[in-house]
């Protein structure tokens, strides 16, 4: 259901109770319920788009990174098979880490306010962005190192070997 019709659904729903409930003070207590059940239903509504919303972007993000932990590994070993396409993947590679980290960038956006008392907030996957981005031990570190050795590799892996290793990595990375 799309955010504006699940809004005036909460809202119709909402004044309709307001006035049952209202009923008992006559006609004044069905305006007065009418009118909190209204402002119930538009707060539901709102509240409700925003998790919505939210709740995409964290989607979007995770979408970004696990991508992005497929393409760089992918990347390495592509330079070690074509080695004279090096100046692309290292230009690839650099667009990945890139969009992850405007995707790290737009997590921590989500992740902080006062609206994650009810929201899911999406903390753990801000982890799993840290741990990728790590200087140190990173996966986005060792790929990249990988990257960088495979172009100081004087030897292209022959066709067999891509394949090999491209069916390994595709293995590693199966759904559990």
């Amino acid at each position: 259901m799309s955010a504006a019709p699940s809004a005036i659904l909460g809202i119709g729903t909402a004044a309709l109770a307001g006035t049952k409930i209202g009923a008992v003070g006559g006609p004044w207590g069905m305006a007065a319920g009418g009118a909190l059940g209204f402002v119930y239903g538009l707060y539901k509504g709102i509240m409700g788009n925003i998790e919505s919303q939210k709740k995409g972007e964290i989607r979007a993000s995770v979408d970004v990174l696990s991508a992005a932990r497929t393409n760089m590994a992918k990347l390495s070993l592509l330079a070690r098979r074509y080695p004279e396409r090096a100046t692309y993947f290292v230009w690839q590679y650099n667009q990945q880490l890139a969009q992850v980290h405007r995707a790290h960038a737009q997590i921590k956006i989500e992740t902080q306010g006062n609206l994650n008392s009810y929201i899911e907030d999406g903390t753990d996957i801000l982890s799993d962005f840290e741990l990728f981005l790590d200087p140190q031990i990173g996966t986005a570190k060792i790929e990249g190192d990988k990257l960088f050795l495979s172009l100081t590799n004087s030897a292209p892996i022959s066709d067999e070997e891509f394949l090999y290793e491209l069916n390994l990595m595709e293995f590693e990375n199966f759904p559990e």
